[in-house]
């Protein structure tokens, strides 16, 4: 964030890891059951609802 990389104004996950690649870092690819992208505050909103559910805890108040 600091360095400012963005896409059209938007700061996204992927360069993160080509600047941890450069930096000398390793990235290794992980397998999980279930994804849900939290991309845009719509996605975030309809998935809110279900995200303690998954990790066992009570709903959380929402605020965009």
């Amino acid at each position: 964030l600091a360095e400012g990389l963005t896409e059209q104004g938007e700061f996204y996950i992927a360069p993160l890891y080509n600047q941890a690649i450069a930096d000398g870092h390793y990235i290794e690819l992980l397998h999980c059951h279930n994804f849900t992208g939290l991309g845009t505050p719509e996605e975030l909103k309809a998935a809110w609802h279900d995200i303690p559910q998954r990790l066992g805890q009570q709903t959380l108040p929402l605020a965009i």
